[in-house]
């Protein structure tokens, strides 16, 4: 097929294709190494999947204005009075966010300026991202940028809906050369209200006792956004990452016991599902709940007795 929105005639052929760009309803976020097809781009089930499993992929909640900071093309005159367009900068903006001051904390300790991906949820629903092509067709991406969710410190009085900033600083000015827009059959799904269903709620694991063999003691609290409590996980909602164990078939969840009164957990893990743990075992674990609530990896080294 013929590259996306290039060809080799005038603008003004294409009719149908007359349609100025919409606004940004909201942003996806995915990790750098995040990709797609153009048919696994539309579809919801990889959605679901990159979202509510892997975890490499999230939304902000909507975006509810935003400023382009990008810079002014440099343009210089010749000694002939001839102008020439001599850099094209690279695109920046700060999108306002609807969030809360909980949610937007988690932000702030997670986007540091580090390099990740976004792909424009536009308010007509379409979805903006870069491609690249290859020898099998168009992979599809988000385009690559530094994000900053950034604290403004003291408090508005006005424009309070400029309360949530997230600084986007992108990378590359040739990806938006390389525009890519598609949308799903809206009477199939709606990005603009599907994916955000999809999020689960981050959870902080606070170990509240250490891991100590024989007694297996090992009390974590779950806690989310504004020091809610979890109250409802089960032994399946944790996971595995990975066991350095004196044994050798490694660690398995076998218990996950809720204290109403304490409000935490006794969370048990034995080596194949049978044997206790013992001193210097390592397992690395997280919440993962899928599409409810989820964790960063935690890592607990079991204690003598």
């Amino acid at each position: 097929m013929p590259d996306l929105c290039n060809t080799q005639l005038p603008p003004g052929i294409s009719k149908s294709c007359l349609k100025l760009p919409d606004g940004v309803k909201n942003i996806i976020i995915t990790d750098d190494d995040v990709t797609f097809t153009q048919t696994s781009f539309t579809d919801y089930d990889v959605w679901e999947t990159n979202i509510g499993t892997n975890l490499d992929t999230w939304l902000a909640n909507q975006v509810v204005n935003y400023d382009p900071t990008t810079d002014d093309p440099t343009i210089n005159t010749a000694g002939l009075g001839q102008k020439f367009l001599t850099r094209k900068p690279t695109p920046s903006g700060v999108f306002y966010l609807e969030a809360n001051v909980c949610d937007f904390n988690l932000m702030v300790g997670s986007l540091k300026g580090g390099i990740y991906r976004v792909i424009f949820i536009l308010e007509d629903g379409t979805m903006m991202a870069t491609f690249r092509r290859t020898t099998t067709g168009l992979t599809i991406r988000g385009l690559q940028a530094r994000i900053t969710a950034q604290e403004i410190g003291i408090p508005v009085a006005d424009a309070k809906e400029n309360s949530f900033p997230l600084y986007v600083n992108f990378t590359s000015q040739v990806e938006f050369e390389n525009r890519y827009f598609d949308r799903p059959d809206i009477t199939d799904w709606d990005p603009r209200i599907d994916l955000i269903t999809l999020l689960p709620v981050g959870v902080d694991v606070v170990v509240e006792n250490p891991y100590v063999e024989t007694t297996e003691e090992y009390k974590v609290a779950m806690v989310a956004p504004c020091r809610t409590r979890v109250a409802n996980l089960t032994d399946s909602d944790i996971s595995v990452v990975s066991s350095k164990l004196s044994g050798t078939a490694g660690a398995a969840v076998t218990s996950l016991t809720y204290s109403a009164a304490l409000q935490n957990y006794i969370l048990i893990f034995e080596d194949g599902g049978s044997v206790a743990l013992v001193a210097a075992d390592e397992v690395v674990w997280k919440v993962d709940e899928t599409n409810t609530y989820a964790s960063l990896d935690v890592k607990v080294i079991v204690e003598s007795s």
